[in-house]
């Protein structure tokens, strides 16, 4: 197993930007799809050193002198992102263990495009809206206890409300401060107000601060995204959009119920996103 950070106190009630690496299911020319590959690749029971070992690198743009192989920082950033959408965890002895999504996706890699690609994403929607941003991987535990909240469902009820679009402000300014379901229809209408007096004071202060404070709001999008799958990157005019075809899986999604949980550890949370992904039985 390779050496863990220690636990943050359990105190935000705002959504971070604690995660570090985006995701994306299908490569594109400027793109690669080379870490979720390193660690799906081998199936179930790979040591994490060997999926730290697979991961690109290059010497030239390493910040350590004399580097000969990725950072262990880069296998743990890009672990949480997977661990975050239902894909895998770590067991005790170190090795990495796919949920059923993960393997899901595994197997469809291969043979994974532009045009078949709603075949995984109608299932990785439905176990995303049940994604908690308070859980017990490394990101989720910084959590104060009154943060009850589902995400990506947020994330695509407030898009599906707002013409199937959201900007960088609109996310860091109203979404990430809702704490529960009850905060979302406010921040809704925040956002409504703001796009009819393009007055950024109407969706109040700042979650996220600083000159990187897009970027940090980046890997939270392409996990609601599912790897730019369900939602396209910014257009023109700034906005994330729903890809065509996939708003009515969405609505599929936010409509089921959901009850919040406390889980004791990352398998059994990640198990249970995988499962409400409801994959068909593999029969082979």
């Amino acid at each position: 197993m390779l050496p863990l950070m220690p636990p943050e106190p359990a105190t935000l009630n705002t959504w971070s930007g604690a995660l570090h690496k985006s995701f994306r299911l299908l490569p594109t020319a400027n793109f690669s799809n080379d870490e979720l590959r390193a660690f799906l690749q081998n199936g179930s029971g790979t040591p994490a050193a060997q999926v730290l070992a697979a991961l690109p690198f290059d010497a030239t743009r390493s910040s350590r002198a004399n580097a000969n192989g990725p950072d262990p920082k880069r296998y743990r950033d890009a672990k949480q992102v997977f661990e975050a959408c239902g894909l895998l965890w770590e067991a005790d002895d170190g090795s990495v263990q796919l949920t059923t999504l993960g393997d899901a996706v595994r197997r469809f890699l291969p043979n994974a495009n532009e045009h078949n690609v709603g075949l995984i994403a109608r299932h990785a929607a439905l176990g995303l809206s049940f994604a908690q941003l308070r859980n017990p991987t490394g990101a989720g535990r910084r959590y104060h206890a009154s943060m009850m909240v589902f995400p990506f469902r947020v994330i695509w009820q407030a898009m599906l409300s707002l013409d199937g679009r959201i900007d960088s402000e609109e996310l860091n300014r109203a979404i990430f401060r809702i704490r529960n379901a009850d905060m979302l229809p406010p921040a809704i209408e925040s956002i409504r107000r703001y796009r009819r007096t393009e007055d950024v004071t109407d969706l109040g202060d700042e979650t996220i601060t600083g000159a990187n404070k897009n970027d940090r709001l980046i890997p939270v999008i392409s996990l609601a995204s599912f790897g730019w799958t369900l939602m396209d990157q910014k257009d023109n005019a700034g906005y994330y959009t729903i890809k065509e075809g996939c708003s009515r899986l969405l609505e599929v999604a936010v409509s089921l119920p959901a009850r919040h949980r406390d889980f004791q550890n990352v398998q059994d949370y990640v198990e249970a996103i995988a499962s409400a992904a409801c994959l068909p039985k593999d029969l082979r």
